[in-house]
């Protein structure tokens, strides 16, 4: 949908962000403010936006400007998008305007910028939790995505786990069943993906090469706490069940985390070292899902329990180092 004034229009807008984003007069960052503040009673000026946070030709790809238009964007959702929204503001966006967005916005989840990546991804979470209606096939199509382009499009990928761990905390229970059986084997794939710093480890030379692997790790990083901090938020809708329906889904969640305890179990249990700390992040996750998993599938699981016992006994052992290095120690001493 286009804004009205066509391309000149477009180039004013863009102009207005650059404005925000790189000038150094007051005046002129105000007056460019209250324009983007005025442009949603503009037809077509939220479909703008959201075309130039997905399409770096507009702005010869100013991450700053498109991640700003991603911003401003999310605010007139949340305030714009729907008259039956809490926090709602006039003028309602129209249903053609709203379309457009939704047509538009999943393109950005595949940018190669990771703050691009995430500023859409919000966009896309607003959406989903704005209207009333939600966004029918999101977490499926989400989902699927992972699934095709998980060994050809890094950046897709990461895009829509993103999206999801924003989602994730949201999931009905009365979801949540049939959500768990699409999403948990592709987080599984996800979050066992060998670490890069491992597989890069021995890479003769350095410089550039070096900077790049040491990037590279860190995505991956990530990009399995995102899959599993999902996880655990997937856990963590069971304790809002009670009754029948808990064990029911309880019951049909089984075959579906039993294959993550090798996993969990393997990461919790792995040489705690106390002068990198690059991987606290995802073995605390990992320690935070073996809670919830022995709180609700204590039984079933039952055959793992002596394995999670054993692991976490070996990184309570193992800790004592490192304890001792950052709470005992003095600075001097350390």
């Amino acid at each position: 949908m286009a804004l009205d004034g066509g391309s000149e229009a477009v180039g004013h807008v863009v102009r207005c962000l650059q404005t925000c984003v790189y000038s150094i007069d007051g005046s002129a960052r105000k007056s460019a403010e209250q324009q983007l503040e005025s442009g949603v009673h503009h037809p077509g000026f939220a479909s703008t936006l959201a075309t130039l946070a997905t399409d770096g030709t507009l702005t010869n790809n100013d991450l700053g400007v498109r991640q700003l238009a991603a911003v401003l964007l999310k605010q007139i959702i949340t305030k714009h998008w729907s008259s039956e929204a809490q926090k709602f503001q006039a003028p309602e966006l129209s249903r053609e305007e709203r379309a457009h967005i939704q047509a538009i916005l999943p393109a950005g989840l595949a940018d190669a910028s990771s703050k691009v990546r995430t500023a859409v991804s919000m966009c896309i979470a607003a959406i989903s939790k704005t209207d009333p209606d939600g966004w029918p096939g999101l977490i499926e199509n989400l989902v699927g995505a992972i699934h095709t382009q998980r060994s050809t499009n890094t950046t897709l990928v990461q895009g829509a786990i993103r999206c999801l761990s924003l989602l994730s905390d949201d999931i009905d229970e009365q979801q949540l069943p049939q959500v768990a059986q699409v999403l948990l084997p592709e987080l599984l794939q996800v979050a066992s993906a060998q670490p890069a710093a491992a597989a890069a480890a021995g890479t003769p030379g350095g410089g550039s090469g070096s900077s790049a692997v040491t990037a590279t790790a860190t995505a991956s990083a990530e990009l399995r706490s995102a899959a599993l901090s999902i996880f655990h938020d997937v856990l963590r809708c069971l304790g809002v069940m009670s009754g029948v329906y808990q064990r029911q889904v309880r019951d049909l969640l089984v075959p579906l985390v039993a294959p993550w305890m090798p996993l969990l179990c393997a990461e919790v249990a792995a040489q705690l070292s106390a002068e990198d700390s690059s991987g606290w992040s995802v073995r605390m996750l990992c320690l935070k899902c073996l809670t919830q998993l022995m709180s609700y599938f204590s039984r079933p699981l039952q055959p793992h329990l002596q394995p999670v016992l054993a692991a976490c006994w070996r990184m309570f052992a193992e800790s004592l180092s490192c304890y001792t290095l950052h709470l005992v120690y003095s600075p001097s001493e350390g």
